[in-house]
């Protein structure tokens, strides 16, 4: 499973940029609901915002960048260039559970992130945060009532921002979804095929030598793991710990985890004008003779030189104990990924074009994870079930269709980002009519639109962050 998680906010923000923090509601869904509330941390940046927004022609407007599964940190990026040409103010807010924003458990010694305590994490409970927010800031901030807020976010957080507009319209007036993945899919098929496919494409740094190369290499590491006579020797090529023999699937899943996540990572945020990593430059190593003499040569030294202690580890006894623990904060994620029909498992079936290794990155494996470690059910039948009441709830990746009659999201994707193959990615008329598009730049990555405008950003890249510009004049204009 890939956990490159992206800090799409923290970093990026104004220095003016000012922590608060909310007091915000444990359980919003126990009868009645729970007085028990926690530090909830948003940041506000009021640098461009005029405080008589009430008299001007548009009125009071609020950018929303809402937190996903990490650490936030004060607005930036592109939303904050586009607050100022609004006079807009920029805020950001943290998910539950995710940075310092965590409820604390009434049993401390256990840990916050006990499968008890998570149960106080889920995307219904994230989004009534969000809610309770935005109905109680105007009185915070002394700003009118009818303060428009509009809501930003990238990847789980895009989804967030979307769904905000859907289920709340009378608080949340528009929205930009940057790389939301929205479509309620666990077995993620379609992830590993545009990896290859991005490592083909000239366009951006790859080429069919570096496709092949690729899939040769982990073709070559397939036999090994197959062969029980010749595991001795994936053992000492990949530098494996004492306590990672190999002697499971779930061993060599963790395996081909830590070995395949190099190339996921690598193009779901290529940045051509990264001097130190992109597809072109690793492109080079996995075609170049200078990195070793086979393909299989080349991803062991690949690997290996990305090695941050002497060994690496692939034991997935030594993984459960690590995230089975009640303390480990990364189980937040893991969590809503196995129980709350969140998240999307990378999984591989060569037939489709998986380039890795089918046989230890199966679905199957990921629902045995999820049954050891937060106790959901081996079949899965938890986890489709809170899938289907995702797609009830917000209508996945069919809101462009006819039928919805919500409006006004923008939905942006990058077309070699793997996470675009369960977002909104093309455009209908009932969609158009409504507002709720769909922005495609060409050889972008994920999340990629949020940043800081840059002389480096392509010409497609320039004409999606115009297109979000024009649709919020649009609406802000309109008082819409």
């Amino acid at each position: 499973m890939n956990l490159n998680v992206p800090n799409l906010i923290s970093g990026t923000g104004m220095a003016g940029a000012a922590l608060s923090i909310f007091a915000q509601t444990a359980d919003h869904f126990i009868p009645p609901v729970s007085s028990d509330t926690w530090d909830q941390r948003y940041w506000v940046d009021d640098s461009s915002f005029s405080s008589s927004c009430d008299s001007s022609d548009t009125g009071c407007v609020v950018f929303l960048m809402l937190g996903g599964e990490g650490e936030a940190g004060p607005p930036g990026g592109h939303m904050m260039e586009m607050a100022e040409h609004f006079g807009a103010m920029g805020v950001s807010i943290e998910h539950r559970f995710y940075g310092e924003s965590i409820i604390p458990n009434p049993n401390p010694n256990e840990g916050n992130f006990t499968n008890e305590h998570l149960q106080l994490l889920s995307v219904n409970q994230a989004l009534q945060d969000y809610a309770c927010f935005i109905q109680q800031f105007p009185s915070i901030f002394n700003l009118p009532q009818n303060t428009r807020f509009y809501t930003f976010g990238g990847s789980y957080s895009g989804e967030l921002a979307s769904w905000m507009r859907i289920k709340y319209p009378n608080l949340v007036s528009g929205a930009i979804a940057s790389s939301a993945p929205v479509s309620p899919i666990a077995d993620y098929w379609g992830y590993d095929p545009i990896i290859i496919a991005a490592l083909a494409n000239p366009t951006i740094g790859g080429s069919s030598d570096c496709a092949d190369s690729v899939v040769a290499a982990f073709q070559s590491l397939r036999f090994l793991l197959l062969s029980s006579d010749k595991i001795s020797k994936v053992l000492t090529d990949f530098k494996l710990c004492p306590s990672s023999d190999l002697s499971t699937d779930m061993d060599k899943r963790e395996l081909l985890d830590f070995v395949s996540d190099d190339f996921m990572g690598l193009v779901q945020y290529n940045d051509v004008n990264n001097p130190e990593k992109n597809i072109k430059l690793s492109c080079n190593s996995m075609t170049s003779s200078d990195f070793g003499e086979s393909p299989y040569d080349r991803l062991v030294n690949v690997t290996n030189a990305r090695l941050t202690n002497d060994c690496l580890g692939a034991s997935y006894e030594d993984q459960l104990a690590q995230t089975c623990d009640g303390s480990y904060a990364e189980r937040a994620w893991l969590w809503q990924m196995c129980a709350d029909g969140s998240g999307h498992d990378q999984t591989c079936y060569e037939d489709l074009g998986c380039p890795f290794v089918e046989e230890y990155a199966s679905f199957d494996q990921f629902l045995q994870f999820c049954s050891d470690c937060f106790g959901v059910d081996e079949e899965g039948k938890e986890m489709e079930i809170a899938l289907k009441e995702n797609f009830a709830s917000f209508g996945g990746n069919t809101t462009v269709d006819e039928g919805f009659d919500v409006t006004k999201i923008v939905y942006i994707n990058g077309d070699i980002d793997p996470f675009h193959f369960g977002g909104v990615s093309s455009n209908t008329t009932s969609g158009i009519e409504r507002d709720v598009i769909a922005l495609i730049v060409e050889g972008g990555s994920h999340c990629q639109d949020m940043k800081w405008s840059s002389e480096n950003d392509s010409e497609s890249m320039q004409n999606v962050k115009l297109g979000k510009l024009r649709m919020l004049e649009k609406w802000i204009n309109n008082k819409q």
